[in-house]
C-alpha cells in the first residue's frame, strides 16, 4: 500500500531545492529525496492527510565547518530522524492505519570536498527566501526547509518532522528527552499524550517569533545560524519555522541526544 518515488539531483534543481544540494554539494554522492505516499484501502471521508518529513544526512563531517575528530563516527547517525519517519511510515502501512501518509526524506552527506559550500555563501530556497550560509555544521535545517516546502505541496492536515538537529539538544535536555516545537497548542499536546503513552520523552520548548532575530542576515533574509551558542536548538527550530506557510499545523522533533 505504498508508493515510492526517488528523485535526483537533477530533479531536485528543477524543483528549485538550491539548499537542500548545498548540503551535499562537497560530496562524490548524490542526494536524493524520497517520497513515500500509503493510501488505506477504505479511506473514510474524515480521513486526514498526515506528512512525515525527515533528515537523512548519512554522514556528517561539519563540511567546511568541519567537525572536531572525537567521536565523528557516531556521525552515521545523523540519518535517525528519516529512519525513524521511514519505520514510522512502514508501521503505519502494517496496521492499516485509516489516514493518507504523504512521507518526504531527504537524504545527503555533509562532505568537505571540492565544490562544498563555503561559509559566507548565500543561497535561494524553493520557497524563495534567501539563507547566508555561516556554518556548514548547521546542516540539517538546510536539508529540512526545502524538503518541508516540498510536504507542504501535498496539502496535509498536519505535518511532522523529526531530526538530529542540533547537539544544543542534549545541552537542554540530557540524554531522556528529545525537544519538541510546534505552531499548534492541539497538536503539540496529543503528541505529548503519545510520547507518555510510548515513554518516548518529549519536552515542548518556546517558539516564539522573537528568536527569529538572532539569525536575521545583513546580505540575505536569514543566516543558518549565530555566532554564539545560545538557544542553539530554538534557533534550529525558528529557522525552520520560516518555511511553514500560514495555517499549516506543524510540529518538529529534535531528538539529537536519542
Amino acid at each position: 500500500g505504498i508508493k515510492c518515488k526517488v528523485m535526483g539531483e537533477a530533479e531536485c534543481k528543477k524543483e528549485k531545492m538550491d539548499l537542500f544540494l548545498s548540503v551535499g554539494a562537497g560530496s562524490s554522492q548524490e542526494s536524493k529525496v524520497v517520497i513515500l505516499e500509503y493510501t488505506p484501502k477504505t479511506a473514510a471521508k474524515k480521513a486526514k492527510t498526515v506528512s512525515l518529513v525527515g533528515k537523512g544526512v548519512t554522514f556528517d563531517s561539519g563540511g567546511i565547518s568541519i567537525k572536531p575528530s572525537m567521536r565523528m563516527e557516531d556521525m552515521k547517525h545523523d540519518m535517525t530522524g528519516a529512519a525513524a519517519m521511514f519505520g514510522a511510515t512502514l508501521m503505519a502501512a502494517r496496521l492499516g492505519a485509516s489516514n493518507k501518509i504523504v512521507t518526504v526524506l531527504g537524504f545527503c552527506e555533509n562532505m568537505p570536498g571540492n565544490n562544498a559550500t563555503q561559509p559566507g555563501n548565500i543561497i535561494k530556497t524553493r520557497n524563495g527566501k534567501t539563507v547566508e550560509i555561516i556554518n556548514t555544521d548547521a546542516e540539517g535545517r538546510l536539508v529540512l526547509a526545502d524538503i518541508l516546502d516540498l510536504a507542504q505541496d501535498y496539502k496535509p492536515d498536519v505535518m511532522i518532522d523529526s531530526a538530529t538537529l542540533t547537539g544544543a539538544c542534549t545541552v537542554a535536555l540530557g540524554k531522556l528527552a528529545s525537544a519538541l516545537f510546534s505552531n499548534d497548542s492541539k497538536l503539540a499536546d496529543q503528541i505529548l499524550d503519545n510520547s507518555e503513552q510510548t515513554e518516548e520523552h518529549l519536552w515542548e520548548l518556546p517558539l516564539w517569533d522573537e528568536y527569529y532575530d538572532d539569525i536575521k542576515s545583513q546580505y540575505a533574509d536569514m543566516m543558518n545560524s549565530a555566532n554564539d551558542g545560545a538557544g542553539g536548538t530554538i534557533r534550529g527550530a525558528i529557522f525552520l519555522k520560516q518555511f511553514i506557510k500560514e495555517g499549516q499545523k506543524w510540529a518538529h522533533v529534535d531528538l539529537a541526544n536519542r
